[in-house]
């Protein structure tokens, strides 16, 4: 079973919000500022069973768009 945790973090410069829609899944991270620094969205897939997975993929692509997140290989 996958769990979400939760956080609030006021020293953050960024917060990322998620909406989990029956066909698409739309991530941002906005600045503490309130300016939205990348928005990504992808398909939900909602029948293969793999949401939260998408949420995720949703995030981490909103992450790299921005720079904050670097996959080493």
């Amino acid at each position: 079973m996958t769990s979400i945790h939760t956080f609030y973090d006021p020293e953050a410069e960024y917060a990322v919000g998620v909406d989990i829609g029956g066909t698409k899944i739309n991530a941002g991270l906005i600045h503490r500022s309130g300016e939205v620094a990348y928005t990504a969205s992808v398909e939900t897939r909602a029948r293969e069973r793999n949401v939260i997975g998408r949420a995720q993929a949703a995030i981490e692509t909103v992450l790299i768009g921005a720079g904050l997140l670097v996959w080493e290989q």
